[in-house]
């Protein structure tokens, strides 16, 4: 069976490059961010360990920096996604892409945990709830998607896309309102 339909090899690459956005900052046009802290990146702790309050600039360039690590570790992922050969078999999509997908997707879930781990300014504790909820729903809609892919359910891997573009559209925008400026040009 070629991939054909909503699973050419556009649409499929495209699929698994919107998968690795999951976790982000958002981006000017589809999110293509995950992100991973260096020490550099973390806000300063009290003697004791508990974090310090931070204002929200120094939030957001502890966040956009993690942003910006993480795009250099997806870069290779993404390169070896768009290089998927059209006329593909969807079962040598299913054997190709979820590796590479699973991979992005144990990026963001360590980068999701380091940013839950950053300070956070007083008085926007819910704000970036909510957006890392959002975070954390897009890893979920990447992950069943992948799975979907793999097993060769077409039906299951697009409802999986269409659930991770509508939290990845969700997250980018609250991102965006909060004033995240890791923004990756298409």
């Amino acid at each position: 069976m070629r991939i054909e339909g909503p699973f050419r090899r556009s649409r499929l690459a495209a699929g698994a490059i919107v998968t690795l956005a999951v976790a982000g900052c958002g981006s000017t046009s589809s999110p293509q961010t995950i992100k991973v802290t260096t020490a550099a990146t973390r806000p300063a702790r009290t003697a004791a360990g508990a974090p310090t309050r931070v204002t929200r600039a120094q939030f957001i360039a502890a966040a956009d920096a993690i942003c910006a690590a993480g795009r250099v570790q997806l870069a290779p992922l993404k390169s070896r996604l768009d290089a998927l050969g059209s006329g593909q078999t969807l079962a040598e999509a299913a054997k190709t892409a979820p590796p590479l997908i699973g991979q992005a997707i144990a990026i963001e879930q360590a980068s999701l945990a380091k940013l839950r781990a950053l300070p956070e300014p007083a008085g926007d504790t819910a704000t970036i709830g909510e957006w890392l909820e959002a975070v954390e729903e897009a890893i979920g809609g990447a992950s069943n998607y992948s799975r979907a892919l793999g097993e060769q359910d077409l039906n299951g891997a697009q409802s999986a896309r269409e659930t991770l573009a509508a939290a990845s559209t969700r997250e980018h925008g609250q991102s965006e309102r909060y004033g995240l400026k890791c923004q990756e040009p298409e």
